[in-house]
This record gives C-alpha cells, structure tokens and sequence, in this order.
C-alpha cells in the first residue's frame, strides 16, 4: 500500500488525505466545513497550494468537475455543423438568451419537449434562440423526425460528430435543456423540462432582463 500522502493547509481544520486511489476531507469542525462552498475552497486552494505536483493535478481535476456546468459559468466550448451545412459555435449564441437542448430523435421524450415548446416559441422568436444539439448516428434522419414544419427558426446541430459532448455536458439523460443568458453563461443548469413549466423560467428571466435594461 502506498504512503498517504499529506497536502499541509493553513488551518489544521483544512487537510486532505490523498492516496493511490481515494481522498477524503479530514474536518473537525463540520459545521464549517459540511458545505459545498467549503469544499470547493478547499480544492481550489490545493490546486495552487498543494506540495506535490499530484496532488495540484489531482485538485485542479476535482476542482473542473465541481465547477463545470455551474450556474453564472460559460458551459463547454463546441463547434457543430448545422442543417445547412455550417458551422455554429457557443459564441454564436451571444447576443439573446438561448435554450440550448441535447436529445435524439428516436427517442418519444425528446420529441414531445419539442412539440411543447413549439407550442410557445413564436412567441419569443425575437427574444430567444432555441438551440438542440441531435446525437443520433444519422442526422438527417433525425431533422425527419424533429424539424418538420420548423417555423419557427430552430437551430439543429449534428452532435454525432463530437465524443465529448456527453462528458462535457454531464449527460446523464435525454432530453436535457440548459438556459444561458446574453454572455452565454448558464443561468440554469440544467433548466426544467417544458413539460416541467420551462416556459415560467423563460418568462421571468425576459422579465428581470428587461428591469436591468429600463434601470442601464
């Protein structure tokens, strides 16, 4: 069995065991400490302060994941190809607030989100970007299945092309909808469903956006 190894803190109420395969937060105090704010600072702090070089790297890991897909973050960078042939990025999002969706084409549940919220997107056409990344293996397939009648300007991106999306992105199921602000930074993540009230969410950030332009 390896030594452990000892990563040295200011405060002895702040030290991080690490071995060959685990780590775990030694805490006397947990009412200090048993929060996700404290842990985070504790990571963060051994990215840059650690004594060796595994442990930073190990902490800069820990640190990532923590901290990717966080509300007030710009989500992962991706360059997908859209039904027309071109190329759309995250930075093509800035400038109105988006949905950005991830789902298939095969799948009943991603189809009737879709239908749901095209039962209320032209009403917000001007305001909002409706993003969805397909993973099918076939993507024209796909935009058979989701984009017929596509009135009103749905983006649809081949996500087939790319195995970092599901990581990137904590994909754990499908469909999934994130909703970013102007600056392409989450605002919620994920966002509810639109048959979980996505809508009253939409609503009220076009609400409180509108507020911070009247008092600009």
């Amino acid at each position: 069995v390896p030594p452990t190894k000892m990563a040295t803190f200011p405060s002895d109420r702040h030290r991080l065991a690490i071995s060959g395969e685990s780590a775990s937060i030694r805490c006397p105090d947990a009412t200090a400490q048993n929060t996700s704010e404290g842990i985070e600072s504790i990571f963060e702090w051994m990215s840059g302060n650690a004594d060796d070089e595994y442990n930073r790297q190990l902490a800069a890991l820990i640190t990532d994941k923590i901290n990717r897909l966080k509300p007030g973050t710009i989500p992962p960078a991706f360059r997908l190809m859209n039904s027309r042939g071109n190329i759309f990025t995250l930075d093509s999002l800035r400038g109105k607030l988006s949905i950005l969706g991830f789902g298939t084409g095969e799948l009943p549940g991603t189809r009737m989100e879709l239908e749901l919220i095209k039962s209320w997107a032209g009403d917000y056409r001007d305001e909002i970007r409706f993003v969805m990344i397909m993973l099918d293996e076939d993507f024209n397939a796909s935009l058979d299945r989701v984009a017929n009648n596509n009135e009103h300007g749905f983006i649809f991106l081949d996500g087939s092309v790319s195995d970092r999306l599901l990581t990137d992105y904590n994909i754990r199921y499908l469909p999934v909808f994130y909703l970013l602000d102007r600056e392409t930074k989450l605002i919620r993540s994920p966002a509810p469903l639109p048959s979980e009230n996505l809508r009253n969410l939409v609503v009220k950030e076009l609400k409180d956006g509108l507020m911070d332009n009247i008092r600009d």
